[in-house]
C-alpha cells in the first residue's frame, strides 16, 4: 500500500474516531440530564403531551420535578432537551441565528395545512421571502386597518345579538363568531377579498374547511400518527408525497381542507395577476404596497395584501421572484395562521374577563374616557396613537399571550456542535452542577413557552395567576433577561425566524426585528376587543361548565367533559347598552362610513355620547351650543 494512502486513511480514521468520540461524549453529557422514562419505544414521551387532559398538564409536573431542562425521549429510542430556562430560549430563538432551525416533522406538519410557505422555510430562502413581504407591515400600512378592523367586529356584534334575540339563549358559543370574524378580517386585509365568512356562517364553503380543523386532525394522536408524522419528516420527497395518502385521522381531515383553501388562493392570485397584467393597481391592500417596493413607488395604502409577489412574479428580476407554489403557500399561510391565532387569543381573553368583571368595568371606563377624547378632537376614527395610549387593554392582551400562549412550545434541532447557556444552573444525575448544555449536530430541543410564562423568577410569586395589572407595575425593570411576550403569539405565523429581544414588550419570545411585522395582530386584537367589551358584557355560563386548554397544536378552550371533541368557549352574552341606543350607535355609525362633514361628525358624536350615559356631567351651555350648531 503506497505510504501516501496508508497516511491518508489513517488520518480519515483518525478524524472519524475523535468525532464519533466526541459525540459520544456529548450525548453521554444530556443522558446524565434527569427527565421521566419513556412511555414507549416508538413514540417516546410525546403522548405525555399531545395526549393529556389539558395541553399544561406535563409541562407544570416536569417543571415542578425536574426544574427548567430535563431529558425527555422522543419518537423511535431518540432524546429530546426540554426547556424553559430563558438564558437557553433566548439563545435558541435570538442569539445564535439560524443555528437551530425547524425540525424536519414541524416543517413538514406545517406543509401539509399551510404549504411550504414562510412557516415552513429555513436558513436563505426563509431570509428571500421575509425580506420580499416586510414592506407590508410598514407604520403606513397599518394605519389603515383600523376602520376596518372595527367594521368586521360591528358586524360581528350585530349577528350575536340577532343570535340571541331569534333564540332567547344568552348562552353563545364564542369560538366560531370570533373564527369566522377573523378570517373575514384577513381575507379583506391580505388580498382585499370577501370571505364572507360572517353572514354566511357554516354554509359557507372556506369557513366548513377551517371549522375546528385543528381539534379534527391533532386531538389526542394516535401512536400511529405519532409515528407517521415523525417518518414524514425523514422521507424523500416521492415517499412523503405517498405517505400524505395514508388514512390517518389527521391525513384524511387535512386532505378535505386543502383543495378548498388552494381553489380560493388560487382565485385571488389569479384575480390580482389579471390585475397587474392589465396595467391596473387594483386596491391599495398589500399585493399593492409590496408591488410598489419593488417598482420603488411611493403609495400610500389603505388595506393589506400579502401577495405583492405576483407583481414581482411578473417582472423580470430573479431576487424578487417566487415559484406559484410559494406564492399559493404565502396566500395559505396568512389566511390560516393570521385568522386562528388571534381567533384563540381573543378567546382566551374573553374568558378571563368572563371570569373577571371588575376587569370588564376598568376596560370600559377606559375605553369611555377614549372616546370622549377622540370626539373632542373631532377626528373621524380611532387611531394607533389612541390605541397606544391606552393601558388596561394591552395589559389585557399581554397578561393572556402569557397565561394562555397560543403555542406551548416548539422544536428545534441543532444545527451544529454548540453550548447552550443556562441562566439557572441545573444538578445531574451524577451530582454535578452545570450552567450549560453541550449539544451535538441533530440534538432536538423542545422549548417550553408555557412553563417559561410561569416561572416564577420572572413574573413573581403570582405568576400562576391571571393577572393584568402586572403589566401596569412597571415589573419589566426587575426582569434581568427579557424575551419579550406579545411576539409569542406570532410563532405559529413565524413571521421571522431571527426575533430579538422587544424590552417594552411583554410575554414572550419570537419578536421580529422589524416589531411591526406582529403589530397588525395587535392592532387587530386592540380593535375587536374594544368594540366586543364595549357593547357586550361577558359572564361564565349558567352550571359548573369546565374550560380546558385543550392540545390541539395550538392551545384551543374544549370542555371539560365534552364528547364532540371541538374547541368551543360557552359564555354569557349580555348586550350592555340599551337596545334603542344601540340602533342609534349603529345608524350614527352608518352615517359615518357614508362620509359626513367633520361639523355635522362632531355633533353626531357629541349626541352619541349623551344618548349613551357617556358624557354625564356635559352642561346646559354645551347642548345650547349643539342646538345653534344643528339648526
Amino acid at each position: 500500500m503506497p505510504a501516501s494512502l496508508s497516511i491518508f486513511l489513517s488520518g480519515a480514521f483518525l478524524f472519524i474516531f475523535v468525532r464519533l468520540l466526541h459525540r459520544s461524549l456529548r450525548q453521554c453529557f444530556i443522558d446524565k440530564v434527569p427527565g421521566p422514562s419513556r412511555t414507549s419505544w416508538i413514540s417516546g414521551n410525546v403522548p405525555d403531551l399531545l395526549r393529556s387532559p389539558e395541553i399544561s398538564d406535563a409541562h407544570f409536573a416536569w417543571l415542578k420535578e425536574y426544574g427548567t431542562v430535563l431529558k425527555t425521549h422522543a419518537e423511535f429510542g431518540r432524546t429530546s432537551l426540554f426547556i424553559s430556562d430563558p438564558k437557553a430560549i433566548q439563545y435558541i430563538l435570538n442569539t445564535s441565528g439560524y443555528n437551530f432551525p425547524k425540525t424536519p416533522s414541524a416543517r413538514n406538519s406545517s406543509a401539509l395545512i399551510l404549504g411550504k410557505g414562510l412557516v415552513w422555510t429555513d436558513g436563505s430562502q426563509h431570509a428571500k421571502q421575509r425580506k420580499i413581504m416586510a414592506p407590508a407591515f410598514s407604520v403606513n400600512t397599518l394605519r389603515g386597518f383600523i376602520p376596518m378592523f372595527r367594521n368586521k367586529a360591528q358586524k360581528t356584534v350585530t349577528k350575536i345579538k340577532e343570535q340571541i334575540e331569534s333564540t332567547g339563549n344568552p348562552v353563545v358559543n364564542m369560538v366560531p363568531w370570533l373564527s369566522r370574524m377573523t378570517l373575514e378580517i384577513i381575507g379583506a386585509a391580505s388580498a382585499d377579498y370577501d370571505f364572507e365568512a360572517i353572514d354566511g356562517g357554516q354554509t359557507n364553503q372556506l369557513t366548513q374547511a377551517y371549522s375546528n380543523l385543528m381539534a379534527d386532525a391533532f386531538y389526542k394522536p394516535s401512536d400511529r400518527d405519532i409515528a407517521v408524522t415523525y417518518l414524514m419528516g425523514k422521507v424523500p420527497d416521492f415517499v412523503y408525497d405517498l405517505m400524505k395518502l395514508l388514512p390517518t385521522r389527521s391525513l384524511k381531515r387535512i386532505r378535505r381542507y386543502v383543495p378548498v383553501v388552494m381553489k380560493v388562493a388560487q382565485d385571488v392570485v389569479d384575480k390580482q395577476t389579471a390585475l397587474y397584467a392589465h396595467g391596473k393597481e387594483g386596491s391599495k391592500d398589500l399585493m399593492s404596497v409590496l408591488g410598489a417596493f419593488f417598482s420603488r413607488i411611493t403609495i400610500v395604502p389603505t388595506r393589506l395584501n400579502f401577495f405583492a409577489q405576483v407583481r414581482a412574479n411578473l417582472s423580470e428580476d430573479p431576487r424578487t421572484k417566487l415559484t406559484n407554489e410559494e406564492v399559493i403557500s404565502q396566500l395559505t399561510t396568512f389566511f390560516f395562521a393570521g385568522h386562528e391565532t388571534t381567533a384563540t387569543t381573543l378567546s382566551w381573553a374573553l374568558y378571563e374577563l368572563s371570569r373577571h368583571p371588575e376587569y370588564q368595568t376598568k376596560l370600559r371606563d377606559e375605553i369611555k374616557a377614549l372616546r370622549t377624547h377622540v370626539a373632542e378632537r373631532g377626528d373621524n376614527e380611532i387611531t394607533i396613537t389612541d390605541l397606544d395610549s391606552m393601558q388596561y387593554l394591552p395589559a389585557l392582551m399581554k397578561e393572556t399571550l402569557r397565561y394562555h400562549p397560543i403555542l406551548a412550545g416548539i422544536f428545534r434541532n441543532a444545527g451544529r456542535d454548540d453550548h447552550i447557556p443556562l441562566d439557572i444552573p441545573i444538578k445531574l444525575t451524577t451530582g454535578e452542577v452545570v450552567s450549560s448544555i453541550p449539544v451535538e449536530r441533530g440534538q432536538q430541543v423542545f422549548m417550553s413557552f408555557i412553563n417559561y410564562n410561569r416561572l416564577k423568577s420572572v413574573w413573581g410569586d403570582d405568576a400562576d395567576e391571571w393577572h393584568p395589572e402586572r403589566f401596569l407595575e412597571d415589573y419589566e425593570h426587575k426582569q434581568q433577561i427579557k424575551l419579550g411576550v406579545v411576539g409569542n403569539m406570532y410563532v405559529v405565523v413565524s413571521l421571522t425566524q431571527r426575533p430579538s429581544v422587544v424590552e417594552s414588550e411583554v410575554v414572550l419570545v419570537h419578536v421580529d426585528n422589524n416589531t411591526s411585522r406582529w403589530r397588525f395582530s395587535v392592532l387587530e386584537m386592540q380593535a375587536v376587543l374594544l368594540e366586543l367589551i364595549e357593547k357586550f358584557e361577558f359572564s361564565p355560563p349558567p352550571g359548573n361548565i369546565e374550560i380546558l386548554r385543550a392540545p390541539v397544536r395550538v392551545m384551543g378552550p374544549m370542555v371539560k367533559g365534552s364528547k364532540s371533541g371541538r374547541t368551543e368557549l360557552p359564555l354569557t352574552v349580555k348586550l350592555f347598552l340599551p337596545l334603542a341606543d344601540y340602533e342609534k350607535w349603529q345608524g350614527e355609525e352608518h352615517q359615518r362610513k357614508v362620509g359626513e362633514s367633520h361639523e355635522k361628525f362632531v355633533i353626531a358624536q357629541i349626541e352619541e355620547m349623551i344618548a349613551l350615559n357617556r358624557i354625564r356631567d356635559i352642561d346646559r351651555e354645551k347642548e345650547a351650543q349643539i342646538i345653534d350648531l344643528k339648526f
